[in-house]
C-alpha cells in the first residue's frame, strides 16, 4: 500500500486495561508499518469533545457503556459536526448494537473479542481511507474552485438549472457542470441514480418506502421514477452485499 496522511486513532473507554490492550495490538500492527499513525486516549465522551475540532479524517474507537454521555449518544454528536470520522464501537453487550443504525458506525467488536478481531477490521477501515484519499473530485462552485471527497456527499439535486451538493455542512451551487457530466466524476458503486435530477450517495439513504428514498440528515424525501425503481433496488442490495463481504 502507498503511504496514505496521517491516521488519526482515537480511543475513549473508561477502562485502563482496555487502552493498554489497544495499544499493543496496534504497535504489532504490519499493516501500520508503512503508514504515519497516532493514537490519542481519553477516558470519557466530554474530554474527545473538547478536542474534537483537533481531528479531519480519524478512526474511533468508543466505548458504548461510558459514564454520562454514553458512546451511543456521543456517536449522534460525531456524526453532525465532523463528516470525517468512523466509528468502530467497543461493547460488552451486542444488544446495545441496534440502537446504532443510523450513525456513522463501520462496526463493532464485543470487548471480549477485541484481541481477535480489532486489527481485522482496523485493517479494511484504512484500506478505505486510503481509497476515499484518493476520490476528492474538483468543482467550481459558487465559493470557487473546490474540492469535495465524495464520502462528504448526501447527494446532488438539479436546482434552479444548475447542480446542487448537499453535505451535512450544507450546499454548494455547482457551475460549469450538467447532471450528465457530474455522474462521470464519481464512482457509479457508491451513488443512486433515482430520476434524471438526482444523485443520491447510498450511504446517506436512511430507507426506501413507496418509491422515494429519505435520506439521513436531510429532511427531504425523492422520488423514484418508474424506469429506474429496478435498478435501484439492485443496486442498493449489491453495495450492502458488498460491503458485508469486505
Amino acid at each position: 500500500m502507498e503511504v496514505i496522511n496521517l491516521v488519526d486513532f482515537i480511543l475513549i473507554d473508561d477502562n485502563c486495561e482496555v487502552h493498554y490492550i489497544i495499544k499493543h495490538l496496534l504497535q504489532s500492527a504490519r499493516f501500520l508499518n508503512d503508514i504515519p499513525w497516532e493514537l490519542t486516549s481519553y477516558f470519557s465522551s466530554e474530554e474527545y469533545i473538547n478536542n474534537l475540532n483537533k481531528y479531519s479524517k480519524s478512526i474511533v474507537l468508543l466505548d458504548v457503556e461510558l459514564p454520562n454521555m454514553n458512546g451511543l449518544e456521543l456517536a449522534n454528536k460525531i456524526s453532525v459536526l465532523n463528516n470525517g470520522t468512523y466509528i468502530i464501537f467497543l461493547t460488552s453487550y451486542e444488544h446495545y448494537m441496534k440502537d446504532a443504525f443510523g450513525l456513522n458506525v463501520f462496526n463493532y467488536i464485543l470487548k471480549k473479542d477485541i484481541s481477535t478481531y480489532l486489527l481485522i477490521e482496523l485493517e479494511k477501515l484504512v484500506n478505505k481511507i486510503y481509497i476515499e484519499n484518493n476520490q476528492s473530485i474538483q468543482i467550481y462552485s459558487h465559493l470557487g474552485e473546490t474540492q469535495l471527497y465524495q464520502d462528504e456527499i448526501i447527494c446532488v439535486l438539479y436546482e434552479n438549472r444548475k447542480p446542487t451538493i448537499y453535505t451535512k455542512k450544507g450546499k454548494l451551487i455547482v457551475y460549469r457542470e450538467t447532471m450528465k457530466s457530474f455522474r462521470k466524476k464519481i464512482n457509479s458503486n457508491n451513488f443512486l441514480i433515482p430520476n434524471s435530477a438526482s444523485i443520491v450517495n447510498i450511504q446517506y439513504v436512511k430507507y426506501i418506502k413507496h418509491n422515494y428514498i429519505y435520506l439521513l440528515f436531510l429532511d427531504i424525501k425523492l422520488s423514484i421514477s418508474r424506469d429506474k425503481i429496478k435498478n435501484v433496488n439492485k443496486h442498493q442490495r449489491e453495495y450492502y452485499i458488498l460491503g458485508d463481504s469486505l
